[in-house]
């Protein structure tokens, strides 16, 4: 939604395609169904999760030490 391109009907001013979060949220769900909101779910957590693992046992080791 941060990233959404306006629409132009051939002249100004530009109309956004979402109005707000439930609209966005709502024709998301409408359009293509509830597993849409989970595209990319699986991608973001292999990155994050051993991220967030190495992170905090990291973080508890330095406060160990500290």
């Amino acid at each position: 939604m941060m990233n959404q391109r306006n629409v132009k009907d051939g002249v100004e001013p530009c109309e956004k395609i979402y109005k707000g979060t439930i609209d966005c949220f709502l024709r998301t769900v409408r359009s293509e169904g509830p597993p849409a909101l989970y595209k990319g779910f699986v991608p973001t957590w292999l990155r994050m999760g051993p991220w967030n693992i190495i992170f905090f046992l990291s973080y508890e080791q330095l406060k160990q030490l500290y």
